[in-house]
């Protein structure tokens, strides 16, 4: 942000002082017991309801998903189990949300992408990828804006200044 000059740098430095690594969770899958668990219990404490039961089902597709949206996807995800299983003590496997079991596979499609970035500098090789990556955001997510910002890690704003900046239609 600060080589976009997005965020000030004297800003950067002053707030800087300490740096936190957090690996994605798709890297530390093996915390997902005690998140879940967590999250669970949280669900409980605020409906002032009995804490529910995730089957072994539901948590071995836990494990093979990729978590695009990281720990909050989690957390969103555990409160939807809990609300659609009503008053079910354990969470029934079939309210899963549908989705593959691994991260798409995009190589041809990247490939592609690259290939007609070639000839080109690099700032215009990566604004045509942006620029595909939020036409394809916005079919995904059916043109829902915040939902996307959240997905690619920009603000609103941020979003809307690029869809505008590329001409992109909704």
């Amino acid at each position: 942000a600060v080589l976009r000059h997005e965020f000030r740098e004297d800003l950067f430095y002053r707030l800087h002082v300490v740096a936190l690594e957090v690996p994605a969770l798709r890297e530390r899958l093996a915390d997902l017991p005690l998140l879940v668990q967590h999250f669970l219990d949280g669900v409980a404490q605020r409906t002032a309801k009995p804490r529910k039961t995730l089957p072994r089902e539901l948590m071995a597709a836990f494990y093979e998903w990729h978590w695009p949206g990281n720990v909050r996807e989690l957390e969103n995800e555990i409160e939807r189990l809990c609300v659609l299983a009503g008053d079910a003590e354990v969470i029934p496997p079939e309210l899963r949300a549908p989705r593959p079991a691994k991260a798409p596979e995009n190589g041809a499609h990247l490939a592609a992408l690259v290939q007609r970035g070639l000839g080109s500098d690099l700032a215009t090789a990566v604004e045509a990828l942006e620029k595909e990556l939020i036409e394809a955001g916005l079919r995904e997510t059916r043109g829902n804006r915040s939902r996307l910002a959240e997905r690619l890690g920009v603000s609103r704003t941020t979003l809307i200044k690029k869809i505008r900046e590329y001409g992109i239609a909704e």
